[in-house]
């Protein structure tokens, strides 16, 4: 496994906290979007661990970005730490994700951000759309 930059690739929200989510593709799972690199305008839900998403600005409503949500993101960078130990390490709620990404061999930083970017259930496939086209 390895991706290039600008890449687009799918994953799974794995956790969030105020500085970001991380997501796993279930064999890696070292892959980070910063809060930056999110839509806007976002804010994080502390009680419920999430972002959401609010495209019009307002303060009711939104989109969701909960843990187990299927995402569309794209490379940024690939980070190699040759020195990071190979060991798995168990990550607690506690440990802050960045912490986490300094400590593996390899890790990638993502973003949501962009037209067709994020919970793959925000955008509409064109493929399925259908057109009369009456003439």
């Amino acid at each position: 496994f390895r991706p290039y930059e600008e890449e687009i690739i799918q994953g799974t929200v794995a956790f969030s906290d105020n500085s970001g989510i991380r997501l796993t593709m279930g064999f890696f799972e070292d892959i980070f979007v910063r809060r930056e690199n999110l839509q806007e305008p976002s804010t994080f839900d502390s009680s419920e661990r999430s972002w959401e998403w609010k495209p019009n600005g307002d303060e009711e409503g939104g989109w969701a970005l909960k843990k187990g949500d299927i995402v569309r993101m794209r490379i940024r960078k690939v980070i190699f730490n040759p020195g990071a130990s190979s060991e798995k390490r168990v990550n607690t709620q506690s440990e802050m994700i960045l912490d986490r990404m300094k400590k593996e061999p390899m890790h990638i930083l993502a973003s949501l951000r962009g037209a067709g970017l994020g919970n793959i259930d925000w955008w509409e496939n064109p493929a399925t759309e259908t057109y009369d086209d009456e003439m």
